[in-house]
């Protein structure tokens, strides 16, 4: 339960750093950016995985850049059910990739594995 809270914490930060670094993302508020990130949580535990399996010949052909594209579809489809805003298909593709730098480095920072 203290993981998932921190990643939903971690994806509202993620989201919200986005919005501020990528002129074409738009987030208002930290609240936009707390129903977004439990949205986008959502979607990447439902829906990510089975476009996984789907595009998995794609994504070996491409050497998985296509995975690039999976994680742009599931922040434009995160904005569209959301109040974030984004301006075009690639500038989620541009924030799909700012939002999982962004969660890695603070998912090595706060969360601690246990190994």
């Amino acid at each position: 339960m203290r993981e998932l809270l921190a990643r939903l914490i971690i994806n509202t930060v993620a989201l919200y750093g986005a919005g501020q670094l990528i002129t074409g993302i738009h987030v208002e508020s930290w609240g936009m950016a707390l129903w977004g990130a439990i949205i986008f949580s959502l979607l990447n535990m439902i829906v990510k995985p089975i476009l996984k399996i789907i595009s998995f010949p794609i994504t070996c052909l491409t050497i998985g850049l296509f995975s690039l594209v999976i994680n742009a579809f599931i922040l434009y489809l995160t904005a569209f059910l959301s109040s974030i805003q984004i301006d075009s298909f690639g500038t989620a593709l541009v924030g799909g990739i700012a939002v999982g730098i962004i969660n890695w480095f603070l998912g090595i920072l706060f969360l601690k594995e246990n190994k």
